[in-house]
């Protein structure tokens, strides 16, 4: 029972290993080194992520493919005003097209991205009527128009850095746009007679978009985005009553063919002030860029975590029958003849306490802690099992034994793209 609980509590390191392992996570010593340059401020990160140019452009793609399906068929609100003596309205505008662009990001060392967009166009279509009056003289007419931009291109600089709360800001730095053509045709009332001058007429409106690609592009980063960022959380909540802080402590790093990204990870006890008495070692990730995303988790986000729900007692449970299935309740019994139960186990439980049912007191005496090598994961627990008897009366005898747990359990990895072999386990 000593393992099951100490197991138990070790679920959470487990899966943090079997993470590390399963999404090959290359923890090889002898790879080259990311330009991270060790501990800013006098801290190691607990944790590291990073995005590969594969990874951004996979994810402008996805970006373009959504923003096409969503905009094809979208309906644009209606426009009408007044110049001078005329009155117009444009309404029952809908995108017919959207044409996507051919796009790519590039990472600029030092300073952010560059994203790239060629091609960009779209088809339209709508409704118009005006309304000219000057004195006794009135003029009206009402029918309806097609319209094309195609050849839209734009090229946009974005900075992204860190706020001094630890959050990641973004800002454009630069933008240039281009658009390449815009073909209008006017149908119903006298529309032969505009079509005349529908050169004219499209030449006005490229020249009126000339620059406004770059105008909604840099509100886009600068405004919505900075704003998303800045009310961005950076703790997670952990079973309500632990926090991971995950907030940036550097800059991010950029490379020609990365970004990588710099954060505190430690969990801390909600509502408490006090921090981790010990650092997080320094993390050594690799260049390796050939997938699109990559996560680095020391074993001081685990250690942390284990430090501040041990000390704030948290790592306490009592089991009881009622926590088994009801076809496994036996296990807790003293005394059985055809199944298996504790009785069978603890020798001096069952001569000293027949026919009774045992409840167990489960607790630390030290915070778990785990290492992580380049050859293996090994997680260190110590506790107590305190047996308490119910007897077949219905009255108590406490702390009718106690257990001393000592055990370690070891992932060894089996290659520099890890995969698991069988864990070993010692207990004491």
């Amino acid at each position: 029972m000593a393992l099951i609980w100490m197991l138990t509590v070790l679920s959470f390191g487990a899966v943090l290993a079997h993470d590390v392992l399963v999404q090959e996570w290359n923890i090889d010593q002898s790879l080259p080194r990311t330009s991270w340059k060790g501990p800013r401020n006098g801290k190691n990160p607990g944790l590291m992520a990073r995005i590969t140019t594969h990874g951004l452009n996979y994810a402008t793609r996805k970006a373009i493919e959504d923003l096409s399906s969503s905009l094809t068929g979208m309906a644009i609100p209606g426009q009408s005003g007044k110049s001078g003596d005329v009155e117009y309205s444009v309404s029952n505008m809908v995108i017919k097209e959207f044409n996507k662009p051919s796009s790519e990001i590039v990472l600029r060392p030092k300073a952010g991205l560059e994203w790239t967009a060629n091609g960009m166009g779209m088809s339209a279509s709508g409704d118009w009527r005006y309304k000219y009056k000057k004195g006794w003289f009135k003029v009206s007419d009402h029918g309806s128009f097609d319209i094309k931009i195609s050849g839209v291109n734009f090229h946009l600089g974005i900075n992204i850095g860190m706020d001094n709360t630890g959050r990641p800001n973004i800002r454009s730095d630069s933008c240039n746009d281009q658009i390449g053509g815009v073909s209008v045709k006017f149908h119903g009332g006298a529309s032969w007679i505009y079509n005349l001058f529908k050169g004219k007429i499209a030449d006005m409106i490229k020249d009126k978009m000339d620059g406004q690609i770059c105008t909604v592009l840099n509100k886009v980063i600068n405004d919505n985005a900075e704003r998303a960022l800045s009310d961005l959380k950076v703790q997670v909540d952990i079973a309500h009553k632990l926090l991971l802080d995950y907030s940036f402590i550097a800059k991010p790093v950029f490379t020609t063919n990365f970004m990588d990204t710099i954060h505190k990870g430690e969990v801390t006890w909600k509502g408490s002030n006090s921090s981790t008495p010990f650092s997080a070692p320094p993390l050594s990730p690799s260049s390796d860029t050939s997938r699109m995303f990559y996560i680095w988790i020391s074993d001081f986000v685990y250690n942390s975590m284990t430090y501040a729900a041990h000390v704030n007692g948290f790592l306490k449970y009592n089991m009881t029958k009622k926590d088994l299935p009801p076809d496994q309740q036996q296990a807790l019994n003293t005394t059985c003849t055809d199944s298996f139960c504790i009785g069978n186990f603890i020798a001096e439980l069952k001569r000293s306490y027949p026919n009774s049912s045992v409840q167990l007191r489960l607790s630390t005496t030290s915070a778990p802690f785990m290492n992580i090598s380049s050859k293996a994961i090994s997680v260190q627990n110590y506790g107590t099992i305190v047996f308490d008897i119910q007897l077949p009366n219905n009255s108590y005898v406490y702390s009718a034994i106690t257990l001393n747990a000592d055990i370690a359990i070891n992932f060894v990895i089996k290659s520099a793209v890890g995969k698991f072999v069988r864990p070993t386990l010692d207990s004491e």
